[in-house]
């Protein structure tokens, strides 16, 4: 083109002459790029007889049309290596329009992927996925959602409902903690229904809906499902704005040229210069996307914002992925697959009260630990979450009599805890060795708020007398090893009364330490609880050490001096506190003091 446009510049040609080559050269510059209709993958050129490519003189004319029949012949036998021929099973249909892009370059190459070097890998979550198979076109074809679109869950994790991400998106359709939330998903402590295969692709389905009827494609749905509704929706205004000013300026273009045709040759000839000169390509600047008119499928359009480099990289190669995926496992037998279908996903549901271990439950339905869990993948922490009834996944058919044997279990197996009391100046390690449980099941899963010593001799103590859930070893069997992403819930399990009196002197000092105002706890509530024992003790403590400072404390004639009952020191009660006993036990100052002495 540049070529071309410097030609134009420096020769003088008649005027009609011009105008046609310009007309030509404007033609040529404003064609749109073919970035919706997908192109063959590229071919290593191979030399054909008599041409070469470095240090030798370039195949005349005659040669290279001669070389024309070769080559095309080798490009269609590397373009059927890799993708067959357009025919397909009879029976087999597409919901998706998967066939007007399965020539795409990127398209090619994850069909070649997986149908060559990922294909053990690919055939495994074949028949991982043939499990939730039915459930999940039932719950797409309801929400009106393509079916095919159920090769997302492939794409995104393998069909496997435990999935979690580097950026933490949990489950079989990969959503975010606050996306899951948006979609009506439960995420806490006690439960997360990401990892429910039932609940997430009722979500999935619902989000899914919603996308395509807002961008108007499928592809589109797919593209925000990944990357954002917000990234997508920039990338589709900024592409209206691309393609309103390559109107514009193909106007304008033709505006200048029939002015260029109707001027004498010498004036036309500088108008042809200047326009030249504004009109020359950059070679370093990126492809233009297509005008609207070659966009007019709003399934094109993803590949018209890949190509204008709207999308990030992940998102860019997402579709074309959906789109292999689609074409392989449709018709697995076309690209030397086997896929052994799994029993379906199926269940009977049973309500057990709150907090019942779901070994109990496993043990009522006759079924092993890993049949309960395959079932109930979203329950974390070794039984039903606290407050209310819940209802429990059992195999078909056992519903009724897993009802009636958890009725008749003793009361030994649906319990789930046993309590303990912290000991003075008892460790971590000395109180999981006395459970019986490791401490980092004990500590973070089930008493994430243990209280401490935070100062002195035994900082990093337990505060003795403290209330202890310790679960039972079924418990922990059935319990998950997952984040905690919101522990607040935790607060509904009930906790064993808190002791009446606490009169040690851990406890006096991280009273007063709470009461200099450090966060108030539990052992604030206790020394309210036994006031009068707990400022008797404060105020022994307290005479006790003003009595030794003051022996200590030279006088002005180099003698001891002896502590005077008429003036008691700093920090010992005065007068008015031993003659008002009420207003010394309601006074926090002499607590905090005491503490601190």
């Amino acid at each position: 083109m540049a070529p071309l446009r410097a030609a134009l510049v420096t020769r003088r040609r008649p005027a009609p002459l011009l105008g046609a080559l310009l007309a030509a050269t404007t033609a040529c510059a404003t064609a749109p790029h073919p970035v919706t209709a997908p192109t063959p993958a590229p071919t290593v050129r191979q030399a054909d007889a008599g041409e070469t490519f470095a240090g030798a003189t370039p195949p005349t004319s005659d040669a290279k049309r001669a070389a024309r029949p070769a080559r095309a012949a080798r490009n269609k036998a590397a373009t059927d290596s890799v993708v067959p021929s357009h025919v397909h099973a009879p029976g087999v249909t597409f919901d998706l329009p998967v066939h007007d892009f399965e020539s795409d370059e990127r398209v090619r190459r994850y069909v070649s992927l997986f149908s060559g070097r990922d294909r053990e890998d690919f055939t495994a979550q074949l028949e991982r996925g043939t499990r939730y198979e039915t459930m999940i076109r039932a719950k797409l074809r309801a929400a009106g959602v393509p079916e095919d679109m159920r090769y997302l869950a492939l794409i995104e994790s393998g069909y496997d409902p435990q999935a979690t991400s580097r950026v933490q998106a949990v489950g079989m359709w990969q959503f975010m903690l606050g996306t899951a939330r948006d979609v009506g998903l439960r995420v806490d402590w006690w439960v997360d229904e990401r990892r429910d295969p039932v609940r997430s692709t009722d979500a999935a389905a619902r989000n899914l809906r919603w996308l395509r009827s807002h961008f108007g494609s499928p592809f589109l749905a797919a593209a925000a499902y990944n990357g954002g509704e917000t990234r997508v929706a920039k990338g589709l205004a900024q592409l209206a704005m691309d393609d309103s000013l390559r109107v514009s300026a193909a106007r304008l273009d033709s505006m200048s040229q029939a002015i260029i045709a109707e001027m004498p040759n010498d004036t036309a000839d500088a108008a042809e210069a200047s326009t030249a000169v504004l009109q020359a390509p950059d070679d370093s600047a990126p492809i233009a996307p297509a005008p609207a008119e070659a966009r007019s499928s709003a399934d094109a359009r993803f590949f018209a914002l890949s190509s204008a480099g709207y999308l990030r990289s992940e998102t860019k190669n997402y579709v074309p992925q959906l789109i292999a995926a689609t074409l392989v496992a449709k018709e697995p037998a076309r690209y030397g697959i086997t896929v052994r279908s799994l029993p379906a996903y199926a269940y009977d549901s049973v309500r057990v009260p709150a907090l019942t271990p779901l070994a109990a439950v496993a043990s009522a339905a006759d079924v092993s630990r890993a049949q309960l869990l395959e079932l109930n993948p979203h329950l974390l922490r070794g039984l039903t979450p606290p407050g209310a009834s819940t209802v429990v996944r059992v195999p078909v058919g056992r519903a009724a009599a897993t009802a009636r044997a958890l009725d008749e279990l003793p009361a030994s197996e649906r319990r789930a805890f046993r309590r303990l009391t912290t000991k003075k100046r008892e460790s971590f390690d000395a109180l999981s060795d006395r459970a019986g449980v490791p401490a980092a099941a004990l500590l973070r899963r089930y008493n994430p708020g243990l209280d401490v010593v935070t100062h002195g001799k035994w900082k990093g103590r337990l505060v003795s007398g403290q209330p202890v859930r310790v679960p039972t070893r079924a418990v922990l069997d059935f319990s998950r090893d997952v984040p905690s992403y919101d522990d607040a819930p935790i607060a509904g399990l009930p906790m064993p009364a808190a002791p009446a009196t606490r009169d040690t002197v851990a406890h006096v000092a991280h009273a007063a330490h709470a009461a200099s105002g450090k966060k108030r706890d539990s052992t604030d509530d206790a020394s309210a609880a036994s006031p009068r024992k707990s400022t008797d003790r404060a105020r022994a403590v307290a005479t006790k050490a003003a009595k030794t400072a003051k022996a200590k404390e030279p006088n002005a004639t180099g003698k001891k001096a002896t502590p005077s009952k008429a003036s008691p020191s700093k920090g010992s009660p005065s007068k008015a506190s031993k003659s008002n006993p009420s207003k010394s036990n309601s006074s926090k100052s002499s607590t905090s003091k005491a503490g601190k002495a």
